[in-house]
């Protein structure tokens, strides 16, 4: 993928292209955003952001579009003017795919988080309505196009990517640690919560690479009381905290 001299983007918000971007290909590929472009200067149109990476390329650099591109004509725009301003440089589109709607509304909730000082600047509602887009495709909101999967025919090459959940920050932990949401780690069994079988596998792996680490299980109030139904309040949270004890218990258990 590092070797192509445009690499255009193509997913939903939140998936982690920047990211990617960042640790995989820079500083080889400079980064043009066409939507940040627009938000320091409306008047701009899309042609004039395709003209400035072909400004970058004839310079002899290679250019990221780093954007969701969910529209043909978009992606067309910029592959017809490149390669007649210049000809014969290499267009790759990178499909990124997250692994299911968690992931993208961790993200959502870790972006807001950090983004409260500006978060005047971020539509989250439109944000809200492109991952329902994303995952539902009889799903139409006005204002949010539907994402149209990149091919060939447009005249790029198309490869793909499986994300996983990527929080950034400046904070760093005294030791590593591995947070588990509290949903991730139980399946109901004839009645039971019960560990998942593929959880000892996963924390067996991270705990071989990180032997000095944490692990911190997430409970956030909700869909937390499965098996609980017809029990009062207190008589729910006194169970969840049975649960909890007995089944972090098992986990210290295979782990030692």
């Amino acid at each position: 993928m590092d070797d192509a001299d445009v690499v255009l983007f193509y997913g939903p918000p939140l998936v982690g292209k920047s990211s990617h971007y960042q640790q995989h290909l820079t500083p080889g590929h400079v980064r043009l955003s066409a939507q940040e472009l627009f938000q320091q200067d409306p008047t701009l149109s899309l042609r004039q952001v395709a003209m400035k990476a072909v400004g970058l390329l004839r310079q002899g650099k290679k250019v990221v579009i780093d954007d969701e591109n969910w529209s043909r004509n978009t992606r067309m725009s910029y592959t017809k003017l490149i390669s007649c301003k210049t000809p014969g440089k290499s267009i790759r589109c990178l499909t990124f795919h997250p692994q299911d709607r968690l992931q993208l509304d961790w993200a959502r909730e870790w972006a807001a988080t950090g983004n409260k000082g500006q978060g005047s600047q971020v539509n989250w509602k439109q944000v809200d309505a492109k991952i329902d887009a994303w995952f539902d495709e009889n799903c139409w909101q006005s204002g949010v196009e539907r994402p149209v999967p990149p091919a060939e025919a447009e005249g790029l090459s198309v490869d793909e990517l499986h994300t996983q959940l990527i929080c950034q920050t400046h904070y760093k932990f005294e030791v590593p640690c591995l947070l588990v949401q509290w949903e991730a780690m139980v399946q109901s069994t004839g009645g039971r919560l019960v560990l998942r079988d593929s959880l000892q596998d996963i924390l067996q792996l991270w705990t071989e690479a990180n032997p000095c680490g944490h692990i911190l299980v997430i409970v956030d109030g909700q869909n937390n009381m499965a098996g609980t139904h017809g029990s009062t309040s207190s008589q729910q949270t006194i169970h969840l905290k049975s649960v909890m004890t007995s089944l972090c218990q098992e986990v210290c258990n295979f782990l030692t």
